[in-house]
């Protein structure tokens, strides 16, 4: 815990952010080979933060003690890096996937190119990797910070076109059928799609403005009607299933205008029947779902 505070004190997640926004005004990001290490360990580092913070609150819930100096302590922290979390737009994470993943490639400028007419270089895949990761890892100590901070005015634009830029050039990638969850080494594009489906079912979940992101469409699909025209694999093998299933739950649950929208491309039934199936009532996006959504 002293680490922790030493990281936290020390102001980590606000040099992470100075640093993430140096590399965007000079276009670092611009060529798309261009690879940060301090960006990724750093990324990966807060990442691990959340993870062991979450490991230690669960613990904490599960166990009692006479004591709870360590409560309040771990409370303390993990309130100040989430606060600095979203004062910081993730460290900096959300401005470079922007920058990243929508910006013109500096080889194509002029050419105007669309975004599944742009390569995927393996730098900017790492990149989208660790940044996903380390949204995820937002949302298991807090769901409602995470929802703040990719719903944001102006973020939530930035969120929607790099979550529409990520899912169009990688959908077209070779499927495997069993993603290795949980590699931070891998950047297929199934892999990678596997996060980000996570990411957008927790920005979604139980939250009706954030569910209308994902329906707004600006001159090409709107999100969710990107994932609802995945390839047929995303919605037939088991392996993937319990990624755009819950997804597309969370994306639609309790807004007829959303499930209006699916139904033009798939059966709501499909839905139902994995959100009632074994899997689905054991899916942790699947559990936070609320037959009434409150104020």
């Amino acid at each position: 815990m002293i680490r922790r505070n030493y990281l936290v004190a020390g102001g980590l997640i606000d040099r992470v952010f100075r640093h993430s926004r140096a590399l965007i005004e000079t276009d670092f990001f611009v060529d798309q080979d261009h690879e940060s290490p301090v960006l990724l360990f750093s990324y990966d580092l807060l990442y691990r933060i959340c993870c062991h913070l979450k490991k230690s609150t669960d613990q904490e819930a599960g166990s009692v003690h006479e004591g709870n100096n360590n409560n309040v302590e771990q409370t303390n922290v993990e309130s100040h890096i989430l606060s600095t979390l979203a004062s910081t737009e993730a460290a900096g994470a959300i401005g470079a996937l922007y920058a990243a993943v929508t910006l013109t490639p500096q080889n194509q400028k002029g050419s105007s190119p669309i975004p599944n007419q742009i390569t995927v270089s393996q730098s900017m895949r790492i990149l989208i990797v660790r940044s996903l990761r380390l949204l995820k890892s937002t949302a298991g100590l807090n769901i409602q910070k995470l929802q703040n901070l990719l719903g944001a005015e102006g973020t939530s634009l930035q969120w929607r076109l790099i979550a529409s830029h990520v899912i169009t050039r990688l959908s077209r990638d070779p499927i495997s059928h069993k993603p290795e969850i949980g590699s931070a080494q891998n950047t297929s594009g199934t892999y990678i799609l596997s996060e980000l489906f996570q990411v957008l079912g927790y920005f979604a979940v139980n939250n009706p403005e954030n569910q209308l992101v994902l329906q707004s469409a600006g001159a090409g699909p709107s999100v969710l009607q990107q994932l609802c025209t995945l390839p047929f694999p995303f919605y037939g093998a088991p392996g993937l299933m319990s990624y755009i299933f819950p997804t597309l739950l969370a994306a639609t649950h309790q807004n007829p205008e959303a499930t209006a929208i699916l139904s033009c491309e798939l059966s709501y039934q499909l839905l139902e029947e994995y959100r009632n199936s074994d899997d689905g009532k054991l899916n942790p996006l699947v559990r936070l779902l609320k037959d009434s959504v409150g104020p």
